[in-house]
């Protein structure tokens, strides 16, 4: 499956630059960023990519792959994910978060989630989440407002891992089939909160 990066990230970069709110444009772009009007990287190498690979010991999801293809780092993406991760940068959530997942850990459900109710995407389903799952997440952004955004490699749609928006406030999760899925319910997010401040 071909993923229209270029053109999503285009519109989402022109949403960032156009944002008449300067001052926090200032706080998170690097002076790279600001002079070149471009919030993303270079592209990954195909040999950066791999190490990656090598160093998890799972070959990437195709969404999140084909990416880091298009643009190794983004800076300012949301207004809750400041920064998403370089192929050197991303890591285990366990790696930076171990008191996040303890305190996840003692406010775990105790009622067990069936899968009926686990696999439901979208805007209505859920915020549920299995706590077994937190240690084997993968961090693929800076922690930004409090929030993440995550790989599961627990659960796999067709080669796609789960992506998950993860905070310690609100709902604290919102889950996604694939990052893919996840980036494009984002961009319309930070649309609608530049349109409704």
């Amino acid at each position: 499956m071909k993923f229209g990066w270029r053109e999503l990230m285009r519109k989402w970069n022109q949403a960032i630059f156009s944002d008449k709110n300067q001052e926090y444009k200032q706080y998170y772009l690097s002076q790279e960023a600001l002079a070149s009007n471009w919030a993303g990287k270079e592209p990954a190498s195909e040999a950066q990519i791999a190490e990656l690979e090598r160093k998890l010991g799972y070959a990437l999801p195709p969404s999140y792959r084909s990416f880091l293809r298009f643009t190794n780092s983004w800076e300012l993406l949301t207004h809750f994910i400041y920064k998403l991760y370089s192929t050197d940068e991303v890591d285990w959530f366990r790696v930076r978060h171990e008191r996040w997942i303890e305190s996840l850990e003692k406010i775990s459900y105790t009622i067990p989630v069936t899968d009926r109710e686990y696999l439901q995407y979208g805007k209505d389903h859920s915020p549920v989440i299995r706590v077994e799952y937190v240690r084997d997440l993968l961090q693929i952004s800076e922690k930004g407002d409090a929030a993440v955004f995550v790989l599961n490699p627990r659960i796999i749609h067709g080669k796609e891992w789960e992506a998950w928006f993860l905070t310690n406030w609100g709902h604290g999760v919102r889950r996604y089939k694939s990052f893919w899925d996840l980036m494009c319910d984002e961009y319309d997010n930070f649309i609608y909160l530049l349109d409704n401040p």
